[in-house]
């Protein structure tokens, strides 16, 4: 089968991050390279929990094109690139329609 890029939004509780406030909720876009949706799903949890994150919860996932243009921001474009390359990139976001409070993992 081939391998697609989808978007999340996940929002979650952070855990000790130099970047971060401890406990605080955050809006997560992750990129996640899978050959479905459920493929994509499924390491949300183990990989956010790895790095601290709790109550962890994908609001919405929806597959998105290939190409970095499609994109609107820098933050975006370098995590769906670590996506491509790694398996998983993302962006933390304090509330909607904010600047990254982290940029891309």
């Amino acid at each position: 089968m081939d391998n697609h890029l989808y978007l999340m939004l996940i929002e979650a509780d952070a855990g000790s991050n130099a970047h971060l406030v401890a406990g605080r909720r955050y809006i997560i876009n992750c990129f996640a390279v899978a050959e479905s949706v459920e493929g994509a799903k499924a390491p949300v949890n183990s990989f956010f929990s790895r790095y601290g994150w709790s109550n962890i919860e994908i609001q919405k996932i929806k597959q998105v094109p290939l190409r970095l243009s499609a994109f609107p921001t820098p933050e975006l474009k370098a995590a769906a690139r670590k996506a491509a390359d790694k398996g998983v990139g993302y962006v933390v976001y304090e509330k909607p329609d904010t600047p990254p409070a982290v940029t891309t993992h």
